[in-house]
């Protein structure tokens, strides 16, 4: 069960809720416990490196004559 950041500004109602599903699958015999998540600010960071490089090849296509390929908005950007 995720903790941190993913359960800090839960609704009351929903925090309830997760509450009561958790002690009904311990009822059952399930196994609930509580597991690290990367925080959101993490995961954004990570998802940087990625995004940097998909920014890359596309500007490498504007600039190999292919700026048809990009987002209009990107289009108004490349040099013509």
């Amino acid at each position: 069960m995720a903790g941190g950041f993913y359960a800090e500004r839960l609704d009351a109602a929903v925090s309830g809720a997760l509450a009561e599903a958790v002690a009904a699958l311990r009822e059952l015999g399930a196994a609930v416990e509580p597991v690290a998540v990367p925080d959101r600010v993490d995961v954004e960071a990570c998802s940087n490196v990625p995004m940097c490089a998909r920014r890359a090849r596309r500007s490498t296509r504007a600039s190999s004559g292919a700026p048809g390929e990009l987002h209009p908005g990107a289009r108004r950007l490349t040099p013509a």
